[in-house]
């Protein structure tokens, strides 16, 4: 019994035992993993330490270099007021000597006070010029953005001048079947029979839309009216129903002796204003304004922008300019064939320096000449869009090379982005075309179309009373396709962007088959 309890004792001894064992075991364990930890911190902020160190000592010697420039700048500084002190009183003396000669040197000097006067009145003058230049394309700008605001109005003034003149046209059609009513009646009572004459409709006013077409067919096309998708069938215009077209071109170009009103003055200069831009000879009369020489305010590597006169060569080879006030000095002259490209747009290094934001129009008026693969560039603004376009035209048919952007424009911001197709994004990024004047002037190319099919409907195809109704530069067509004949220079008219971006669009819409044109030509010839 004794020896019993005595074993368990001994056991139960050495149990404990181990569990001490063990719990010394795991305290030297964790001993060891915290040693190991303290040391890790150790280092850590050991190297925190020398981090801050480094950096400190790094600001401090930045500081202390920093001190070295501002003293070295100081001792220049100084320097430089010691040697104006030097000149002005260089300066005082000369003009002393200067005041104190003869006679004629105070003559001289009278003389060359009245020539600084007058370059500072010429600037004075400049920055005038620049400064009523500056307000009114601002002014021009925001005339722009009424009449777009303002369009849909005109767009319902131009449906009811379309109302009324389908009105009188009935009305006169009504007026000459009761006189041939008559006519007959008379030839069956016994009367004397004779033929009657119809006379033809007095010449109108034309009421537009902001949209025209064009005919252009010859005689072995007219069968291509037959096929459209519509009824009636469209029957080409008479030959001998002329008067049509002769009394818009007495509207026009003023043939005739009667009164021109306000509204004839419109009409001529927008039917010019529409054809001048698909002309034969446009190039070459452009090329010969060129060569007479146009004002253009050319910036440069220092200093403002100052106006220059450049004019082509009378070989087509040289590009001159000079001052328009000296015209007897020598001018700078560049040889086309250093020209290796022309940028649109205002992203020179030349142009950064006075640079016009993108929402102005100087900024679509600016280009820039590549002299030498770029080593050089002349970087001029136009004053008028019309000057601008016959520079690019005359420049790149010459070169033979056509003008781009300097950089895509981003209209993914735009809220008509989102209607147009890849193609049509890419173009309108590539050429600084905004999707609201796309959709919009897409929208107006539209109802011409319309306009123009339900008139064709409405005469039961009589092209002569459709454009007699629809009005235009030239008669209205359309395709087998239903594409409405516009040539560029309507869709310029339209557009109000120059003959590039408008070919762009143009090309656009033609690959839709909106609009078409035969006779299309664009503005480089290849």
């Amino acid at each position: 019994m004794v020896k019993k309890e005595t074993q368990e004792v001994i056991t139960a001894w050495h149990r404990k035992n181990d569990e001490m064992h063990q719990q010394l075991v795991d305290a030297t364990t964790q001993c060891e993993r915290l040693k190991v930890e303290v040391e890790s911190c150790k280092q850590g902020k050991e190297k925190e330490v020398d981090d801050r160190m480094n950096e400190a000592r790094k600001r401090k010697k930045d500081r202390r270099n920093a001190e070295e420039k501002i003293e070295k700048v100081k001792a220049q500084l100084e320097a430089c007021v010691q040697e104006e002190v030097t000149v002005s009183e260089k300066v005082r003396a000369k003009e002393h000597e200067f005041v104190n000669m003869s006679g004629q040197d105070e003559d001289k000097w009278e003389l060359q006070n009245e020539m600084w006067g007058r370059q500072d009145e010429r600037q004075k003058r400049l920055e005038k010029f620049l400064r009523g230049l500056r307000a009114y394309r601002h002014a021009q700008h925001e005339l722009v953005k009424a009449k777009s605001a303002n369009q849909p109005l005109c767009n319902t003034v131009d449906a009811i001048k379309y109302e009324v003149k389908y009105a009188e046209i009935s009305d006169l059609i009504d007026d000459v079947l009761d006189y041939m009513i008559e006519t007959a009646v008379e030839n069956s009572t016994g009367a004397n029979p004779h033929r009657p004459t119809i006379v033809s409709p007095p010449p109108r006013k034309t009421i537009t839309s902001p949209t025209t077409g064009r005919s252009g067919r010859d005689s072995d096309e007219e069968s291509e009216l037959d096929v459209l998708e519509y009824e009636p069938k469209m029957r080409p215009m008479r030959q001998q129903n002329l008067h049509i077209q002769s009394n818009r071109a007495e509207v026009a170009f003023h043939h005739n002796n009667q009164t021109r009103t306000s509204y004839d003055e419109d009409e001529a200069d927008r039917q010019y204003l529409m054809g001048i831009y698909d002309a034969e000879n446009l190039v070459h009369d452009i090329l010969k304004y060129l060569q007479s020489g146009t004002i253009l305010l050319k910036h440069g590597r220092s200093g403002k922008p100052h106006f220059r006169k450049f004019a082509l060569s009378g070989d087509l080879t040289e590009l001159h300019w000079a001052d328009p006030d000296t015209p007897r000095t020598r001018p700078s002259i560049v040889e086309l064939r250093e020209i290796t490209g022309i940028i649109l747009g205002q992203y020179s290094k030349v142009f950064r320096r006075n640079h016009s934001d993108m929402t102005e129009p100087e900024f679509y008026l600016s280009f820039s000449l590549m002299v030498k693969s770029g080593k050089r560039t002349i970087d001029v603004v136009a004053e008028t869009a019309s000057e601008f376009e016959a520079w690019l035209m005359g420049l790149s048919n010459v070169l033979k090379m056509e003008p781009r952007w300097g950089k895509p424009l981003d209209i993914t911001v735009e809220e008509s982005y989102g209607k147009l197709s890849k193609e049509e994004q890419d173009s309108c990024s590539k050429y600084h075309i905004t999707p609201q004047l796309y959709c919009k002037l897409k929208d107006v190319v539209e109802e011409r179309r319309q306009e123009v099919r339900q008139s064709i409907r409405l005469f039961d195809g009589d092209m002569d009373k459709v454009y007699q109704a629809v009005g235009g530069i030239h008669p209205p067509c359309i395709d087998k396709y239903g594409a409405l004949l516009m040539t560029k220079g309507e869709l310029r008219y339209l557009a109000n962007v120059d003959i590039f971006r408008t070919c762009v669009i143009w090309k656009l819409f033609g690959n839709q088959r909106l609009i078409y044109d035969p006779d299309f030509r664009p503005p480089v010839s290849q």
